[in-house]
């Protein structure tokens, strides 16, 4: 049919958008979704795929398309259709008062609504975050259903059939970690539907919004309610989508730490031939579920449903899945005691870390236990790495585990390639070679399962050390079996060391060293006794060498490693200590080279006021040869203005205030006393990868979780040492360790070095002589 009939034939332009709405909801097809196009390629004459043509009812059939692409995973497509659908940016009216309670009965003619540039805009929108989403970027596709919903908002005329826009708004506000946005939506949501009660479909999608809050919250009686109201709705509304529902309000369960709820909510076990995509949804909440049950190890997960999982792995349906599932799996397996498929399985998760991430809760204070439950894996998978021999991988992925549960930058792509060792590497490419068959159907959808099951974990590899200079010692805490393991490495190899002290036993003492040392106590006792448990295993590698780099996790993470005692002496006395955090960044891109340093400062206000930070960084910049330039008295926009070219070394002398409960929270203060919020300025699009040296003079600086903590984060980011604060510092000691640390520095010192030498002035000088004053201070490295 000619182009020019298509578009002035109403009728036709109506069957069409019909028939292929009446498709999207069900299982569609790589073959369903070719015939669609090639039908809509002739009944338009090509324009279809024409990018210069770009009227509207073009643009609404592309959209159309697009969806049936989305459903089929056909996400080239999906993007190309999408791309030439884009609409005309609108030029909204403002939103600042509560929208108009009516919402439009029913949706204008077709061609009408493809002109209207609001609607057409949320639509697009919506598209775009569902390829975005079934990509594995949920984070942007989440910001994506927020501006939708906003853009709902902005309309003078909303349709109906619209509103599940703005309800999908608020989950994701409350997912992105934003909850003040969310409640502002969630109100929005329920003025618009108060005069609108008679509309199922409006306040389904109302009840179904309702529940995020309590999910958010932890609010478990909250949410039950708001549950079966969503329950009783979607009963009379839309029976079939029952089991989404109670699959979402089990996982919701388990997240908010109770698993005896969601293993009630958990629907009838689908038959073998229901759809593969909810078979695959299903097993992987099934599976998280009845793993979360009762002590660690003591549930086994059913063996019928690891087969179904791993036989899912072969399905092309499962492919979003993959990562949730690889995890979820090899935690399985991990417990049945398949050791070598549940490795191979952890790798694959580990390779799709990028996918994980993108779904993990914001790291703030109700979203960590949430955090924490999604990362289980990480734990485990360190813990069998560590007792099959695989330590240097164990003490990578351990790193890489408390640097995720505090929030740090991890860059796309760092894990894209890792593997425990060579040889299990090849095994993992081979795994995603079967994979691959056997979803094109070149090899039964069994192949994968199969060949998964046929592994055994073979004894680890010996390791070469990365390059050690002969006069340093590399050590590593692990758990192994219930037990903390020391492992050290030098340039003649390694050696493994039991500590003999339990983990609460260390744990507790670490707790109590902490506060001792804050409150000005020598702690001589526990200093000794951890020092003795700690360092003795190794005491004879410890007297050939002068440097300790030290990867510190869990129970040891928080320690101030200088103020142990081995042989009556401080540590930090008779060797220069590095706190590793885990991996740097890869060096892919340019370096951008910045000034040789910049020296921020923020006096505070009131009774926290700093004493002298202006004479402490007016002192820095003499010794390091530099003028006035590179000083600020910063606020968050002059600090970001420095960020945008990194400094080679960055001072900054400021008051800290480090939430440990909610990273998102923690700020350091500012002229004025401004709380800048270290995730506005510290995030993923600041590079340090040039910076050497990143000084953060100020109390409590890397958290009283160091390693785990702000440090890590600075790392993360390229930072190649941090120099911070495991607690509160009185503003006289810290100028001093500050400038003795930076007069080192300009005489060529190393920061590690510059930072012991500096160490070494404070405990000569009477003044600062007790731990409390130098021990804090840490130097942090990738």
């Amino acid at each position: 049919m000619p182009l020019d009939d298509c578009l002035s034939d109403p009728e036709l332009f109506i069957r069409l958008r019909q028939e292929m709405a009446d498709r999207r909801d069900t299982a569609v097809t790589e073959v369903d979704v070719h015939a669609w196009h090639a039908r809509l390629r002739d009944c338009t004459r090509g324009a279809i795929d024409d990018p210069a043509q770009i009227g509207a009812p073009l643009r609404e059939l592309r959209r159309y398309l697009c969806s049936l692409a989305v459903n089929a995973r056909m996400f080239g497509l999906a993007r190309e259709l999408l791309e030439n659908a884009r609409p005309p940016e609108p030029v909204p009216p403002p939103t600042d008062a509560l929208p108009p309670a009516d919402l439009a009965p029913a949706d204008p003619t077709p061609v009408e609504l493809a002109a209207t540039t609001p609607d057409e805009r949320v639509r697009w929108l919506t598209l775009q975050a569902m390829i975005f989403e079934g990509t594995g970027a949920r984070q942007a596709a989440l910001e994506l259903y927020t501006a939708a919903g906003e853009d709902y908002l902005r309309q003078e005329v909303r349709q109906a059939g619209r509103f599940p826009a703005l309800t999908n708004a608020v989950q994701a506000a409350y997912e992105l970690g934003e909850p003040r946005r969310g409640a502002r939506l969630l109100e929005q949501a329920e003025t618009l539907a108060q005069a609108n009660t008679d509309q199922p479909g409006v306040m389904f999608n109302l009840a179904l919004a309702r529940m995020f809050p309590p999910a958010y919250a932890s609010d478990i009686d909250g949410f039950a309610v708001r549950l079966a109201e969503a329950t009783q709705i979607m009963a009379s509304v839309q029976p079939e989508g029952l089991p989404v529902l109670v699959r979402f309000a089990a996982l919701a369960y388990l997240q908010m730490g109770a698993p005896e709820r969601a293993r009630a909510m958990l629907p009838p076990l689908p038959p073998d031939d229901a759809p593969r995509g909810v078979l695959s949804s299903d097993t992987m909440v099934r599976l998280q579920v009845h793993m979360a049950q009762g002590a660690p190890g003591s549930t086994r997960p059913d063996p019928a449903l690891v087969a179904r999982g791993l036989w899912l792995m072969g399905c092309p349906e499962s492919v979003t899945e993959d990562w949730a599932l690889s995890a979820t799996l090899s935690a399985a397996l991990f417990v049945q005691g398949e050791i070598g498929a549940a490795t191979v399985l952890a790798t694959v998760f580990l390779r799709d870390l990028d996918s994980a991430i993108e779904t993990l809760p914001r790291a703030d204070g109700l979203g960590m236990a949430r955090r924490a439950q999604n990362l289980t894996i990480l734990e485990t998978l360190a813990g069998v790495l560590t007792s099959a021999g695989y330590l240097q991988a164990a003490n990578d992925i351990a790193s890489l585990h408390h640097a995720l549960l505090c929030g740090a930058p991890v860059p796309r792509g760092a894990y894209a390639d890792w593997a425990p060792s060579k040889a299990l590497g090849e095994i993992v490419d081979r795994a995603r070679e079967v994979q691959s068959e056997a979803r094109a159907g070149r090899l039964p959808q069994t192949a994968l399962a199969d060949f998964l099951r046929a592994q055994t974990l073979a004894p680890s590899e010996p390791e070469a050390p990365a390059a050690i200079p002969p006069d340093a010692l590399r050590l590593a805490y692990l758990v192994r079996d219930g037990a903390l393991i020391c492992l050290a490495q030098g340039p003649w190899g390694e050696r493994v060391a039991p500590v003999q002290m339990s983990l609460p036993e260390i744990a507790a003492r670490v707790q109590a060293l902490q506060g001792d040392l804050r409150r000005g106590a020598a702690a001589t006792e526990d200093r000794a006794a951890l020092g003795q448990a700690l360092l003795d295993p190794i005491a004879d590698l410890l007297a050939g060498v002068s440097a300790l780099e030290i990867a510190a996790h869990g129970a040891v993470a928080a320690l101030p490693f200088a103020a142990l005692l081995h042989r009556a002496a401080p540590l930090g006395e008779t060797h220069r200590l590095t706190i590793r955090t885990g991996r740097a960044p890869r060096l892919s891109d340019p370096v951008r080279p910045g000034p040789p340093l910049h020296v921020a400062f923020a006096l505070g206000t009131g009774h926290d006021a700093l004493s002298a930070p202006q004479a402490e960084a007016q002192a820095i910049l003499a010794l390091h040869g530099q003028t006035g330039t590179a000083l600020t008295e910063f606020n968050r926009p002059s600090l970001a203005a420095v960020l945008i070219r990194p400094p080679r070394i960055l001072h900054i002398s400021a008051h800290f205030r480090m939430d440990e409960h909610d990273p998102a929270r923690s700020a350091l203060i500012g002229a004025d006393g401004e709380a800048v919020a270290l995730s506005q300025l510290f995030n993923r699009s600041v590079d340090l990868r040039g910076t050497d040296l990143v000084f953060l003079a100020g109390c409590d600086s890397a958290g009283a979780q160091g390693q785990d903590s702000f440090a890590a984060q600075l790392v993360a980011l390229g930072a190649r040492h941090v120099i911070a604060a495991l607690w509160p510092v009185d503003d006289a000691a810290t100028q001093a360790l500050a400038v003795a640390t930076h007069r080192h520095l300009a005489a060529g010192a190393a920061p590690a070095q510059a930072l012991s030498a500096a160490q070494d002035e404070l405990r000569a000088d009477p003044r600062f002589a007790a731990p409390r004053h130098w021990a804090a201070f840490q130097c942090y490295c990738g």
